[in-house]
């Protein structure tokens, strides 16, 4: 909903904060898009405030006071309401600090899970993560590759960080990356329209690395469809010929995730915390497939899969003990 009187713009937002790459990354979009849609009628927002509230979900309102474009610098630390009575059932920030210091959402304790696969990394890594709060700051060569979303890219480059929008990625920056890590929140069709290209372009340039184990690939995306997800991880393999594919999903939250890393054979997952596991582990385009179990009178799992891939297995139960 928008209203407008005067010089001043109320908009009211729905959101889900579980599609928030950092705390209130929602509002940043927003005010975002707005600010690019009112310059293009020459308008500037000159002052920001926000209340947030939860009637049946969770909601904004963006207040914005649009001026002149010299004044739109003043944005930073100019109220557009000033001040309002004390609400319980409110959160009022008077002024809108777009340079505040990120936090990282909820969601991001799923990436905080994986953390242990960070001990895989070779050389310097092209990683794609949502807001790049978890697992940039774990990494000591690191490149950020954002798709589509300027307020990221920003942000990242605001903090001094080297970010490649995906579409710039150039042929250099492929050599000089021999870990490839594409960490989403999407599903595998949508994944495929960001990623697949590029993942194919890195497989193509690092393919004997990746057999003598100096290189490899990372990858993570939500997997509700899970066939999807198994038909791309056949494609990434198929690339990587000679290469060994292993992939598992698993839950958090309310929704299923798949990852999958593209290695030489020697490469054996590190233990992981996760709920659910299932294995989806492929030989001779037959999925063998490994469900997690509780309890010590039940396997942890069952499967039937080659003796490299049993081996891989054996160790992983032992560790997850």
């Amino acid at each position: 909903m928008i209203c407008w009187a005067s010089n001043c713009m109320l908009v009211s937002v729905a959101y889900v904060s579980t599609a928030e790459v950092w705390v209130d990354s929602a509002v940043d979009w927003t005010l975002d898009g707005l600010a690019k849609a009112c310059a293009r009628y020459h308008y500037w927002i000159t002052a920001c405030s926000v209340i947030k509230f939860t009637a049946n979900n969770a909601r904004f309102v963006l207040v914005v006071r649009l001026g002149s474009e010299e004044n739109a610098t003043k944005a930073a630390n100019t109220s557009a309401l000033g001040s309002l009575e004390k609400n319980d059932f409110l959160e009022y920030h008077s002024v809108w600090d777009l340079l505040r210091s990120k936090r990282p959402s909820g969601e991001a304790r799923r990436l905080k899970r994986l953390t242990p696969l960070l001990t895989l990394v070779r050389g310097q890594t092209l990683l794609h993560e949502p807001g790049f709060l978890v697992l940039r700051p774990m990494l000591e060569q690191v490149i950020c590759c954002t798709y589509n979303d300027a307020v990221v890219h920003n942000e990242i480059v605001r903090q001094g960080a080297q970010a490649v929008k995906s579409s710039a990625v150039d042929m250099e920056i492929l050599r000089s990356c021999r870990t490839l890590a594409l960490m989403e929140d999407c599903g595998p069709v949508t994944w495929s329209q960001r990623w697949k290209e590029l993942a194919m372009r890195w497989i193509e340039v690092h393919l004997e690395q990746i057999l003598a184990n100096d290189a490899l690939l990372l990858l993570l995306m939500e997997a509700s469809q899970l066939e999807a997800f198994q038909d791309l991880c056949r494609q990434l393999q198929a690339a990587g010929a000679g290469c060994t594919l292993t992939a598992f999903s698993f839950i958090h939250g309310a929704r299923r995730w798949g990852f999958a890393l593209l290695a030489a054979a020697s490469v054996a997952l590190p233990p992981l915390k996760l709920q659910k596991m299932r294995f989806l582990l492929q030989a001779d385009s037959v999925a063998a497939v490994a469900d997690a179990k509780e309890g010590p009178k039940k396997p942890l799992m069952r499967c039937c899969v080659p003796g490299g891939a049993r081996l891989f297995l054996q160790q992983l139960l032992v560790d997850q003990r």
